[in-house]
């Protein structure tokens, strides 16, 4: 399959040095953002985030380098005779989309990083012996309800905070209710994690 794609732009099936080179510069932008996208919406590290805007940067300059050997390997090719007019448009064709396509997926990669940075992660796990009828956060813009979480059971919710406040949690077990503060302040737009465990005694332990 390989070969039958390769032979698109040479028609011995080999890719030359210079195409090798564009399309290289063309894929490997995409390969490292893709992997630290998927390494950031775990672990929401944020030297990720820093790596993710420097590969940003490179792909720029990666995409210049691409076409400048894409440009290349056609004229040479044409001039030896390797490819005909049709298969050197062709050719640049699908090598120059394949570089073009790193700006969308940047912006697109972007977006998804900052929509990842921006959610507000709450976990409660009940360590008690009796159902948790409820347990709610409220926001200061909305009222997010857990619901009835059993006993060793954990419930979890993503948050984004559309208006910068403090974090506030009412629990309700067995008729009775406790409040409190779960984040004293958060930005607009700001995320995080918070980990919630109810004790037997409604006891609350927090940890950010």
């Amino acid at each position: 399959m390989f070969a039958r794609l390769a032979s698109l732009f040479h028609p011995l099936g080999l890719l030359p040095r210079r195409l090798l080179i564009a399309l290289t510069c063309a894929l490997a932008p995409l390969g490292l953002g893709t992997l630290v996208l998927f390494l950031f919406s775990f672990t929401r590290e944020r030297l990720l985030g820093e790596i993710g805007l420097l590969i940003i940067l490179f792909g720029c300059f990666s995409v210049i380098v691409g076409f400048v050997y894409l440009a290349s390997h056609i004229r040479v090719s044409v001039r030896e005779g390797a490819l005909t007019k049709r298969q050197a448009g062709f050719c640049g064709l699908l090598a120059g989309a394949l570089l073009l396509v790193n700006f969308p997926m940047a912006g697109l990669y972007v977006s998804w990083g900052l929509e990842i940075d921006s959610r507000f992660t709450v976990t409660v796990i009940n360590d008690g012996g009796a159902v948790v009828q409820n347990f709610a956060v409220q926001t200061p813009a909305e009222r997010t309800d857990f619901g009835p979480i059993g006993p060793g059971r954990s419930s979890r919710r993503v948050l984004y905070i559309g208006r910068e406040g403090a974090l506030t949690y009412e629990l309700r077990r067995g008729g009775g209710q406790t409040t409190g503060i779960l984040s004293s302040y958060l930005n607009v737009g700001e995320g995080g994690e918070a980990l919630v465990r109810v004790g037997a005694s409604d006891e609350i332990q927090i940890s950010e």
